[in-house]
């Protein structure tokens, strides 16, 4: 290791029959490697021969992220089981990273307010800070949101832990890859979408956004000052409590006429997304 060779390296992943993005993640591991054998002085403290490395196209995205529409996202919800068909609907309506879902705890929700908190992560196991100082902002929470999440909690109220979504097993929160393999992804095939990420609810939820035209600084306040992938608009919003009380709001106007078309009742058939002008607003039909 310690004759390990820049040059050596590059031409050696070059000539991999993989894309640009598996020979930049295979140089991010060896990067870390080293950096670990600097660490327990197997080789001398000086600057990481893998930061020379150089990996064509590790940037360029090979294909464009999945985004769903609102009726795949309710199919990908009827092939969802609890807790993670809640963990679903966070992740479309609020906009966080999963690392960001997984650290929620429920004094994080101000339900007076109708808000709730990113106030740290779960990676691999330990808490951690959020990933941008934005993402430690309050996040408006619409009133049906806010019912389902109440129901969550009256279903694992036996659990007493201070986690949003534990797992019962261990006390801690669920593995956010182990739910993507184990119940995304099946979910997703089995709904006919294909593949579906943690990833994916946050690219549907600025597609819809831009695609319904939501104002600008709504969307600054809601969601593009938490570092979101596709946005590259960075406005300053007038501030989160204004834009949190219009969209509270306005979804409640919009979930009264919404069902006023649909009878007026609330049946068992699960939820309905569905977008307004100010965001995303949560329908229990």
């Amino acid at each position: 290791m310690a004759h390990g060779k820049p040059l050596s390296v590059e031409l050696w992943i070059k000539g991999l029959p993989l894309s640009g993005r598996s020979k930049g993640h295979i140089r991010e591991v060896m990067h870390m490697v080293f950096d670990w054998a600097m660490r327990w002085e197997l080789i001398p403290h000086d600057r990481n021969p893998m930061s020379l490395v150089r990996v064509k196209g590790c940037s360029k995205r090979t294909r464009l992220p999945k985004v769903l529409t609102i009726e795949e996202f309710n199919r990908l919800l009827e092939k969802l089981r609890e807790p993670y068909r809640t963990m679903a609907l966070v992740a479309l309506f609020l906009g966080p990273r999963v690392s960001e879902i997984a650290g929620l705890k429920w004094n994080d929700v101000d339900w007076d307010r109708s808000t709730i908190s990113i106030a740290r992560s779960w990676v691999i196991g330990e808490v951690a800070d959020t990933k941008t100082e934005g993402s430690a902002k309050p996040l408006p929470m619409d009133s049906d949101l806010a019912i389902v999440l109440k129901e969550h909690r009256q279903r694992t109220k036996d659990y007493d832990s201070p986690w949003m979504f534990v797992n019962p097993a261990t006390g801690n929160p669920f593995w956010p890859s182990k739910i993507r393999e184990n119940h995304l992804v099946p979910a997703g095939i089995a709904a006919g979408i294909g593949r579906v990420g943690w990833h994916t609810f946050r690219h549907t939820y600025s597609s819809l956004l831009r695609e319904h035209e939501v104002d600008i600084k709504v969307q600054q306040a809601l969601f593009a000052s938490r570092g979101h992938p596709n946005h590259d608009e960075h406005l300053h919003a007038s501030g989160p409590e204004s834009s949190t009380r219009s969209k509270s709001q306005s979804c409640e106007k919009y979930f009264r006429e919404a069902r006023r078309h649909r009878g007026g009742s609330k049946g068992s058939g699960g939820y309905q997304v569905l977008p307004n002008q100010y965001g995303l607003c949560l329908v229990t039909p």
